[in-house]
């Protein structure tokens, strides 16, 4: 990020010329890997663009970019975060970032400012920073301004919380926490492999099932039947267990997905199972036409949320939003982590609160997160259809969050399977998509396929 930082500070300088002979950019690069020539041609670039502003604003008294190429011990650094006015860290990609930590312990005067990108590693702590995108040159510029131009009152006000966290939260207590949450982990390992459907369990799940003169399988699609992001048509060995399943007098089958109601009914026509696509908005019984789960639903909340969407995937590369025809979601799982991250935290803060108001939902996936109707779920599907008949046998299996309205229903008897996720009301949890496949196999004695 060290050049986007130069051609901010080059920009500002252009753009408020009164700061000049008024501020002075001490740039510290460290030397790193400086034998691999991509590093090599950076640094190029560095001192080039130095050199340039250097050229371009300065004069005989007054240096803008003083360019340090070397490490500095612990006692020069001190002392430089001592004089500094205003810490400018934006790396496009970071870890722990401990620099904007040390600056703000170092400034005994408890003033100091802190700008920071939001991919840095301090930036979900220091709230109290100015948050900047540290592709933009031009947000990175007035940041500077408006750091140089606040009030002595404010930055002591915006310095004094992050100084009390840093005082409490020393590094004592940080590996208290992270011991703390490793046994954590280490416990919820514990407890998902006691939850895994093992061999009793399927034992359990196939003697209920044949012995049942009613069945109700309830099956998500995507992430659960096929892989996620492999929506799309069954493959020949899914549709063979489907159709037999499907097949067999005693069995109601229920596809219960998020997908529209086009390719759900492509899919599946030839197959004899109810579909409720888009997460319940549509029904189709086997044999019957598609009709909607609620009538005359209000689409008006689409209007203030697309806005919010829009923004986000513009400032998210590699994320995009789609729209159904009730429901809005945003997806994120070709993005940088770190980045994805901060935008959920900022996505859900500002849904937070909507929901109500709006008459909408939002839930966060796997790598979504979905806003759809108050009025429609999978639960409210599932529930009309528990009504209608007394079922000896109930196998619910999903994916996603939305499945966990379903689980939340089902009666006391029934079996619930989640896959992939621990967090989970379900009985018992399944790794991939494939064991729900052999699962599924297994109740209707179809031998293994050589691909699973």
């Amino acid at each position: 990020g060290i050049p986007s930082r130069l051609k901010a500070f080059r920009m500002f300088l252009s753009r408020y010329p009164r700061w000049k002979e008024h501020i002075t950019l001490i740039l510290i690069a460290a030397p790193s890997r400086t034998q691999v020539h991509t590093y090599r041609e950076l640094r190029q670039e560095i001192e080039q663009m130095v050199g340039l502003i250097n050229g371009e604003h300065g004069g005989v008294g007054w240096t803008p970019v003083q360019y340090f190429f070397r490490s500095f011990g612990y006692f020069e650094l001190t002392a430089l975060y001592h004089l500094a006015d205003i810490l400018l860290v934006t790396p496009f990609r970071d870890g722990m970032n401990l620099v904007a930590k040390e600056y703000m312990a170092a400034r005994r005067d408890r003033a100091g400012l802190v700008i920071l990108s939001e991919t840095t590693g301090a930036a979900s702590e220091f709230n109290e920073a100015l948050i900047v995108n540290s592709n933009d040159v031009d947000g990175i510029a007035e940041a500077l301004h408006r750091a140089l131009s606040m009030p002595e009152s404010e930055r002591a006000e915006r310095a004094q919380p992050i100084r009390r966290r840093l005082e409490r939260y020393d590094v004592g207590r940080w590996a208290q926490e992270y011991l703390h949450q490793l046994m954590h982990v280490c416990t919820m390992r514990d407890k998902r492999w006691a939850k895994k459907l093992g061999e009793s369990g399927r034992e359990s799940i196939y003697a209920a099932y044949h012995a049942a003169r009613f069945r109700l399988l309830i099956l998500d699609y995507g992430g659960t039947l096929v892989r996620l992001g492999d929506a799309t048509a069954p493959d020949g060995e899914l549709y063979r267990i489907l159709a037999e399943l499907a097949g067999d007098g005693r069995n109601d089958i229920m596809i219960v997905d998020g997908g529209d109601r086009g390719s759900m009914a492509a899919w599946f026509d030839k197959i004899n199972v109810d579909i409720a696509a888009e997460h319940g908005a549509w029904v189709r019984e086997k044999g019957k036409r598609w009709i909607p789960l609620v009538a005359n639903l209000a689409d008006e909340w689409k209007e203030t949320i697309k806005p919010i969407l829009e923004l986000q995937t513009d400032r998210t590369p590699a994320s995009y939003f789609t729209e159904s025809r009730h429901a809005l979601a945003w997806h994120y799982e070709r993005c940088v982590p770190e980045l994805a991250k901060v935008r959920v935290s900022e996505l859900e803060e500002e849904l937070q609160g909507m929901d109500e108001r709006l008459s909408m939902h939002h839930y966060e996936d796997t790598r979504t997160i979905e806003i759809r109707e108050t009025a429609i779920s999978k639960a409210r599907v599932v529930s009309h259809r528990l009504s209608r008949r007394h079922y000896g046998f109930v196998l619910a299996i999903g994916n996603d969050s939305s499945d966990e309205d379903v689980f939340a229903i089902l009666p006391e008897d029934a079996y619930s399977v989640r896959v992939g996720d621990d967090h989970t009301a379900a009985r018992f949890l399944l790794d991939s998509s494939q064991d729900v496949r052999r699962l599924l196999r297994g109740l209707v004695s179809m031998p293994c396929s050589s691909e699973l």
